[in-house]
């Protein structure tokens, strides 16, 4: 029997709301065959026995074609509201009193719908700065006031962080993905089987200008999207400074380990194969 094909910008263009199509999304996950690649993951890293792995892989699916779709409502001007609208139990609060005292740091994972919490934080905050690969998103995404820097270019990476140093010490607030890959000085974290490779710049920036740091994540809880924000607690200071800024790492990834365990619909890294499929 074949697979049911899936469009995610055909599902976009359907009538009826985005909760409903998230909805019809798990009756379609539920008709796929378990994928190879997929239950053979679950099966090595996690504490799964084979009775869960087929449940898994349904959720897993849901996860990737559900974030190609809230993507596709983020870069609509006439749908944003409706993703937007997916947040549930948003508590800023933390983050609002470390910033009214200085710049902040706020540190993304590439888990979850992809670009929403970029996006969450666009509409919530006045001028952040948010370093992030722009080459898939709309022209227009910029008026919306977030200074967007993409540090994918190699060259252009040292005045972004000296533009990103200034805007911290004004007192700005930045937003960044550390495990985006984009430095050549990285600090590793072995872990399920994979490396996981966190940019060195941003623990740096923390350290240097003695700042707060937060984990922030959006992820899939049902078919609504909750942000997740945990303290980084900021590692002794008589540390070494390759010392400081792999305790300042392994903070980041105490809160982004438990996601990657226990919930398979917000595992991008696994995503490849199906992005490809929906052509997106």
């Amino acid at each position: 029997m074949a697979e049911p094909s899936y469009s995610a910008r055909d599902h976009a263009a359907e009538p009826g709301t985005l909760e409903g199509k998230l909805a019809w999304l798990r009756t379609h996950s539920a008709e796929r065959q378990p994928d190879k690649r997929l239950s053979d993951w679950a099966l090595q890293h996690l504490s799964l026995d084979s009775r869960d792995v087929a449940a898994w892989c349904v959720r897993a699916w849901w996860g990737v074609a559900a974030g190609e779709l809230v993507r596709i409502y983020l870069y609509d001007r006439t749908l944003r509201h409706e993703a937007l609208a997916l947040i549930s139990g948003a508590d800023w609060s933390l983050v609002d009193d470390a910033w009214s005292r200085g710049g902040t740091i706020l540190a993304a994972a590439h888990l979850g719908p992809p670009k929403f919490g970029m996006n969450a934080l666009i509409a919530r905050f006045d001028r952040p700065m948010i370093l992030t690969n722009t080459n898939d998103m709309p022209d227009w995404l910029p008026e919306l006031g977030a200074p967007l820097l993409n540090p994918m270019i190699a060259s252009d990476r040292p005045e972004i962080m000296v533009r990103t140093a200034l805007h911290l010490r004004a007192g700005g607030l930045l937003y960044v993905a550390p495990d985006g890959g984009y430095s050549a000085s990285h600090i590793a974290v072995n872990c399920f089987n994979r490396t996981w490779r966190f940019s060195l710049g941003i623990p740096a920036l923390a350290r240097m200008i003695d700042i707060p740091s937060f984990t922030v994540l959006a992820v899939w809880e049902g078919t609504r999207i909750i942000l997740r924000i945990v303290p980084i607690k900021a590692p002794d200071p008589g540390l070494a400074s390759e010392d400081w800024h792999r305790a300042w790492i392994m903070e980041h990834w105490n809160a982004i380990a438990p996601v990657i365990m226990s919930s398979p619909e917000n595992l991008r890294f696994l995503s490849g194969k199906f992005r490809r499929e929906f052509g997106t």
